[in-house]
């Protein structure tokens, strides 16, 4: 199992977005988050198919900064 973790900013998810382009996935949308992965490597993450769409080269130091929280443990409906 993969666990991995998602970037949050001020206690809500980070997402991003590309204007006047699309994701390289192809399913033609254009926003994406970013996630840890356990082997310490960041990934940006299609919000629409949920692919793997990049790879960041963070810092130990720089990944610290950054507020994460456990994927699975995020519940959408309130």
């Amino acid at each position: 199992m993969n666990k991995r973790k998602v970037m949050y900013k001020n206690g809500e998810w980070q997402d991003f977005w590309f204007k006047g382009k699309r994701n390289p996935c192809g399913c033609g949308s254009n926003i994406f988050h970013e996630e840890l992965l356990i082997n310490g490597k960041v990934i940006g993450v299609c919000n629409a198919c949920n692919e793997d769409i990049y790879e960041f080269n963070y810092t130990k130091e720089e990944i610290k900064k950054i507020e994460w929280k456990d994927k699975h443990s995020i519940s959408f409906l309130k």
